[in-house]
């Protein structure tokens, strides 16, 4: 199959949870089927390098440059205008969906890929070929739950009228896509009510590892007497508002105390647009080193005695991070949240907090203890392996493609039927 995948960036080094999703899919489909990408980015020769040295299967990765400040700011206000989300002005370019025009109607793809709900607006055209959209959860859905759960009023209002732009959205432009593909049954029934049916299935994230756990990637961690001190890894898009206020929390309630007990502690912290109050609660602390990205995500891992989640409000079963630290043997410690979705047994496969002095006393308690972080760790990559291997996530995904190729051609088979 010929598969042509339209990305917001460049899925490496795969630094957030939306680009490890498309890395792990391509590290499967790539050797079996024809990937080229049409990404969104700035060129860069030795990023591109790696991402063939990593995944040599790959097909042509075409790069085409971000639109400008101006461009955006006009953009934001023009689908405003239209009652649509002004976030997709930040992804929009004549140059890509000029690309995607001739590369639809060419027919040399059986499928084109469009991932997260901005780059939907470049499906304009839907007989051309089988299309699949992957914007991974009801994106509206996820926006009506973090207004819900923030404080800060005109925060809250602000993400209610995003959430009812994107739900408009949503119900304009879903019907158009041969297959939707969401991470859990919570989005796919949240979608058939205001997309009216859209053709939506539910797969969920992978781990990016096979079933077998021999072959995953070993532990480098320290142990907390060592002389570096215990390693705690926060990572997540701290550019998310719940996020945010959920690592907010963690600096001001439990960390200190944390430090007190710890005082060689590490704290590594990965996240992009971090606001400037966050940065500067960071700085306050000599103790935490803060990375935009890493080059190895998996060395950074499992370099960390327990990995932390502290998300209050995502997505539902959109947990990249969490599945990716459990399938490489980690003890995680998270908010309800980080594991919705996940068939974890709190105790077994993590620990969940509820407040800030449950996340204190347990992250306490996993740092004086290292035979319970290996039993947590064995237990969650086992569960990791069984539930969301590429063995068990990559054929489901094939599937979804040649699905919505036949969709495609029962739809739009133009062949004249016999008089």
């Amino acid at each position: 199959m010929r598969i042509l995948f339209v990305l917001p960036s460049v899925p490496y080094p795969p630094s957030d949870g939306g680009e490890m999703k498309v890395f792990n899919l391509l590290k499967y489909l790539s050797l079996r089927h024809q990937c080229d990408l049409i990404c969104l980015g700035v060129a860069n020769p030795e990023i591109h390098e790696g991402f063939k040295a990593t995944l040599p299967h790959i097909g042509s990765v075409q790069i085409v440059p971000y639109p400008t400040r101006l461009t955006r700011y006009l953009g934001a206000w023009k689908e405003i205008l239209r009652l649509n989300p002004p976030s997709l002005a930040r992804f929009a370019s004549h140059e890509l969906g000029g690309m995607l025009a001739a590369a639809g109607s060419s027919g040399r793809y059986d499928v084109i890929h469009y991932d997260i709900i901005n780059m939907a607006q470049y499906h304009t055209d839907p007989a051309t070929t089988a299309s699949v959209h992957s914007p991974n959860d009801a994106t509206s859905c996820v926006y009506f739950r973090r207004a819900r759960v923030t404080q800060d009023y005109f925060l809250k209002c602000k993400l209610y009228i995003s959430a009812i732009l994107l739900r408009r959205y949503e119900r304009k432009v879903y019907g158009r896509f041969s297959k939707i593909h969401v991470v859990s049954d919570d989005d796919k029934n949240y979608l058939d009510k205001v997309a009216g049916n859209p053709n939506v299935e539910v797969i969920p994230i992978s781990s990016g590892y096979s079933y077998d756990l021999s072959a995953h990637p070993k532990a480098t961690a320290q142990k907390a007497g060592g002389k570096q001190g215990p390693v705690v890894v926060v990572c997540g898009n701290l550019g998310d508002a719940s996020i945010a206020r959920g690592f907010s929390n963690f600096l001001r309630d439990v960390f200190p105390f944390v430090l007190n007990k710890f005082p060689d502690v590490r704290l590594r912290v990965l996240g992009r647009r971090v606001a400037d109050d966050i940065l500067q609660n960071i700085k306050q602390f000599s103790n935490i080193e803060y990375f935009t990205w890493v080059e190895n995500f998996e060395t950074f891992i499992t370099e960390a005695d327990v990995v932390l989640i502290p998300d209050l409000a995502g997505a539902r079963g959109a947990k990249t991070r969490v599945v990716q630290a459990m399938g490489l043997n980690r003890a995680v410690l998270g908010s309800e949240t980080a594991f919705d979705g996940i068939p974890a047994t709190n105790g077994v496969h993590g620990l969940i907090y509820q407040t800030s002095e449950q996340c204190c006393s347990l992250l306490l308690y996993l740092l004086n203890n290292e035979d319970r972080r290996r039993s947590l760790g064995a237990a969650a990559a086992q569960l990791a392996a069984e539930k969301y291997s590429l063995d068990r996530i990559g054929p489901k995904y094939e599937a979804l493609y040649y699905a919505a190729k036949g969709r495609h051609a029962e739809t739009y088979d133009t062949k004249p039927t016999a008089p």
